[in-house]
C-alpha cells in the first residue's frame, strides 16, 4: 500500500473530497440564528417573502429593507420553499453548495496554468484555510456566493483577455459583475472597475476600455440592474433603495474616526494573516531570491498579484472590515504562495523544513486534542464520544506516518487532518454554544406559542435581534409586524416591548397584563410580551 500511494497518491485526493462534503454538513443546524452578526436577517427576509408573496421588496418585520437586493434571498427562498422547510440547517446548505463551488472554480482556473495536483491544493486550501473551515462555512452569510461571483469575474478577465476576445470579456465580466451586484451592491462595481482599470493599463491595453466590445459590456451590466430596479420601483416607488446602498459601502469609513482608520490599518496585515491561517504560513516563499523578476515574467502569477493589491486597499484602509469581505481575494494570494513554494522549496530547505515540522506538529498536538475530549466533562458524554474520538485519532495517526513517509504529499495530508479537525469541532466544540444562544430561541418560541392565533406586533424602537422575529415567525408562520409609533397600541393586542418603552407608557397611563418576560439577545434590559388593558390618558379613541 505504501508502496502504490509513493508512486499514486490521487486516492488521497480523492479520499479529501469524499470526506470534506460530510465534514462540511456535520451539525450544520445545531446552532440557532444567533450566533454570526447578519445571518438572523439573511433568514428573515426570505421567510417573510414566502409569508407575504411578495419577492420583489424585500422586507424586516413588514418594513422595507434595503440595504442589499434580493438575489441571495431568492435563493434561500427557493430553498425553503423546495424542501418545505425553513430549518437552520435548509438555510445553510446554499452557503456550503457555494463553497464547494468556489473550490471548483479555483481548481478550474489554477488547473489551466498548473497540474492537477497543485491546482487541487490551492482549492482544497481556500476551503480547509482556518476562518472558513471553522467559521464562516456554518452560516446562511451572502459572502460566499458573492466570492464565487466575483473570483470567476476575476479569472474570466484574465482568461479572455489572453485571448484577446474582447467581446466575450467584457459580456462576461459585466454579467457576472451585475449577479454579483444584485447579491451585495456597489462592491461587485468597485471589484470589476479596479481590475479592469489596473489590469488594462497594466497590459498597455487600455484602449479597449474606450471599445464598443467594453460598451457591450457595460449595457449588459445597466439592462440588467435596470430591470431588476425597475420591477422594484413599480413595487415601491423609494429612493431609498438607492440611497441605502450608497450608506452600506460608505459606512465603512464615516461611521468610524481618525484613531480607528489608523490602528485598523496598522492591524490589518496581522489580522487577515491569523485569520486564514495555516495556508498563509507559505508566505515565507515570496521572500525567496527573483521573486518580482518572476512575478513579472510569469503574466498569471503577475494577474493574481496585481488584483490582490489592487482590491485589497480599500479593505486595508477602512475599519469594521470583517473577513469575509476578502474572501474573493484570499485564492488570488494563495496562487501567488504555493505558486512559489512549488517552484523554489527545494532551493529553500531550511524554510522548508521549518514549515513541514510546524505542519507535523500541528497534526500531532490534533491527534492529542482529539484523544482529551472523552475526559472532558462537557463533551464526555456526548453520543458515540469514544468511537469518534479513536476513529479520528487513528485516522491521524496514519496521517502522521504517511506524513514521515510520502514527502510529496505533505500537503495533501494536512488537508486531511484539517478536514478531520473540522469534523471533531463540529461534532463537540461547535455545539458547545448552544446553551448559550438556544434559550433565546426558546423565549421566541414560547412567545408565539402564547400568541398562536392572536394578532402580535413588536412596540417602539426596540432593537431586537432578528433570530428573535424569525422564530416567532416560523411558529406563527406569518410575519412577526413592527409598530413604531407608541401611540398605536390596541387593547387586547399582544405586544413585545422593551423595558423603557413599558415605562413611558405607564407614566402616560397605560396599564397592561404581563404574559412572558425574557431577556433578548442585544437587549440590556428585560423584554415583555403584554396586553394593555388600560389606554393612556392621551390616547385617540
Amino acid at each position: 500500500m505504501l508502496r502504490y500511494l509513493k508512486d499514486n497518491d490521487t486516492i488521497l485526493y480523492i479520499l479529501a473530497v469524499v470526506l470534506l462534503i460530510p465534514a462540511l454538513f456535520a451539525n450544520l443546524g445545531v446552532l440557532p440564528f444567533f450566533v454570526a452578526d447578519d445571518e438572523a436577517t439573511r433568514v428573515l427576509v426570505p421567510l417573510e417573502m414566502i409569508y407575504s408573496g411578495d419577492y420583489t421588496t424585500a422586507t424586516v418585520n413588514g418594513m422595507y429593507y434595503y440595504f442589499k437586493p434580493a438575489l441571495f434571498y431568492w435563493v434561500i427562498a427557493f430553498f425553503f420553499n423546495l424542501t418545505g422547510s425553513s430549518s437552520a440547517f435548509v438555510a445553510r446548505v446554499p452557503a456550503v453548495m457555494f463553497l464547494l463551488l468556489m473550490g471548483l472554480s479555483i481548481y478550474y482556473f489554477a488547473h489551466k496554468h498548473y497540474s492537477r495536483r497543485q491546482a487541487a491544493i490551492m482549492a482544497l486550501a481556500f476551503v480547509t484555510s482556518g476562518r472558513i473551515l471553522f467559521w464562516e462555512s456554518f452560516f446562511c452569510m451572502m459572502d460566499i456566493p458573492f466570492s464565487l461571483l466575483i473570483f470567476t469575474m476575476f479569472m474570466s478577465i484574465y482568461h479572455f483577455h489572453r485571448k484577446e476576445q474582447w467581446y466575450a470579456l467584457f459580456l462576461v465580466a459585466y454579467g457576472l459583475a451585475a449577479m454579483a451586484f444584485l447579491i451585495k451592491g456597489l462592491p461587485a462595481l468597485l471589484f470589476l472597475g479596479f481590475t479592469l482599470l489596473a489590469y488594462f493599463i497594466f497590459t498597455r491595453t487600455f484602449q479597449k476600455l474606450i471599445s464598443l466590445a467594453h460598451a457591450s459590456g457595460m449595457l449588459l451590466f445597466l439592462t440588467i440592474l435596470t430591470g431588476y430596479y425597475l420591477n422594484y420601483w413599480l413595487q415601491n416607488p423609494d429612493i431609498s433603495v438607492f440611497t441605502a446602498l450608497w450608506s452600506e459601502s460608505t459606512g465603512r469609513y464615516t461611521d468610524y474616526g481618525f484613531a480607528d482608520a489608523f490602528f485598523s490599518t496598522l492591524r490589518f496585515p496581522f489580522d487577515m494573516w491569523v485569520h486564514f491561517l495555516p495556508w498563509t504560513l507559505f508566505i515565507l516563499y515570496v521572500f525567496c531570491r527573483g521573486f518580482w523578476r518572476e512575478v513579472r515574467s510569469d503574466r498569471f502569477l503577475g494577474f493574481c498579484l496585481l488584483v490582490f493589491v489592487v482590491n485589497i486597499i480599500p479593505y486595508w484602509t477602512a475599519p469594521g472590515i470583517y473577513p469575509r469581505y476578502i474572501l474573493m481575494l484570499v485564492p488570488l494570494i494563495y496562487i501567488v504562495f504555493f505558486h512559489f513554494y512549488f517552484r523554489h522549496h527545494r532551493e529553500y530547505p531550511v524554510a522548508t523544513r521549518l514549515l513541514e515540522n510546524v505542519i507535523l506538529s500541528a497534526l500531532a498536538l490534533l491527534a492529542l486534542a482529539v484523544m482529551a475530549l472523552p475526559f472532558w466533562d462537557k463533551t464526555a458524554g456526548y453520543e458515540h464520544v469514544w468511537l469518534k474520538t479513536l476513529s479520528v485519532f487513528f485516522f491521524m495517526i496514519a496521517l502522521i506516518y504517511l506524513y514521515g513517509k510520502l514527502k510529496s504529499s505533505r500537503l495533501i495530508l494536512f488537508i486531511l487532518g484539517l478536514i478531520a479537525a473540522r469534523l471533531i469541532f463540529a461534532w463537540f466544540i461547535w455545539p458547545q454554544r448552544l446553551p448559550e444562544v438556544q434559550p433565546y430561541k426558546e423565549d421566541a418560541v414560547r412567545v408565539a406559542e402564547i400568541t398562536r392565533g392572536k394578532e402580535l406586533n413588536i412596540l417602539g424602537w426596540i432593537t431586537l435581534h432578528h433570530g428573535f422575529s424569525f422564530y416567532v415567525a416560523q411558529e406563527r408562520k406569518e410575519i412577526l409586524p413592527l409598530v413604531r409609533d407608541l401611540s398605536r397600541t390596541q387593547l387586547n393586542t399582544y405586544y413585545v416591548v422593551d423595558a423603557k418603552s413599558l415605562e413611558n407608557l405607564r407614566e402616560k397611563g397605560y396599564r397592561e397584563q404581563v404574559y412572558h418576560t425574557f431577556r433578548a439577545m442585544d437587549e440590556r434590559h428585560p423584554v415583555y410580551l403584554v396586553k394593555f388593558l388600560q389606554y393612556g390618558e392621551n390616547k385617540h379613541r
